[in-house]
């Protein structure tokens, strides 16, 4: 049996997380590469915690990744990359990284937060670098990404996610061809929205391939 490929995909409701898992699985299906996919949403459709566990392989019969488990996380909104962190491979114990964060870096503070923030002007939020030394301690394998700007230079916002799927197709681990996902992506998305999604898809996997 060959080996599988365990990814976590996170953020927060309204990114456009579950596009993700329905593109990777739409180019599963096209090559007929088994895939089990399952998706857990927070309590608010928008701003509450989204995660999506997709397994990509022969050996695979449970839709949830192991705790340890996951070569990759995607995490379209920062903060949320820490809440399933125990899901990613940890280092060994000679400290060698096994797993791999793919990082947005744009923060999405909850409305408590932002309350809370709005009420006293010295609170302050979690940073991007408090978040990534938390998560050094099970990997140094973390790639952070500028998404929303990317999507912007692609000519739209909303395709973040887009952006984030195109720096995932450009991992050497990930086991699927760039031109399956870049297919099923067309397939996927609206009509209208090709053209932008595909830049901004190229933009994602450039950043990562070639780190612009």
């Amino acid at each position: 049996m060959g080996k599988s490929f365990n990814l976590i995909i996170n953020g927060v409701g309204g990114q456009g997380i579950l596009l993700l898992s329905n593109i990777i699985g739409n180019a599963c299906a096209s090559i007929e590469k088994r895939i089990i996919t399952q998706e857990l949403h927070g309590l608010a459709q928008r701003s509450g915690p989204v995660i999506t566990h997709v397994r990509i392989g022969e050996d695979i019969y449970s839709p949830r990744v192991p705790i340890g488990g996951a070569d990759v996380i995607l995490s379209t909104e920062t903060i949320e990359s820490l809440r399933n962190i125990e899901l990613l491979k940890p280092k060994t114990s000679d400290g060698i990284s096994q797993g791999t964060v793919i990082l947005n870096s744009r923060i999405v503070p909850p409305p408590i937060s932002t309350l809370q923030m709005t009420k006293n002007k010295e609170k302050k939020y979690i940073k991007l670098d408090e978040i990534i030394n938390f998560l050094k301690e099970w990997t140094d394998n973390i790639i952070v990404i500028n998404a929303l700007d990317l999507a912007l230079k692609a000519g739209a916002s909303i395709t973040e996610n887009i952006v984030m799927l195109g720096a995932l197709t450009a991992l050497s681990e990930f086991p699927l061809e760039k031109k399956l996902i870049e297919q099923a992506l067309v397939t996927t998305v609206p009509k209208k929205a090709i053209e932008i999604n595909k830049k901004a898809f190229q933009f994602g996997f450039d950043f990562v391939k070639n780190g612009s």
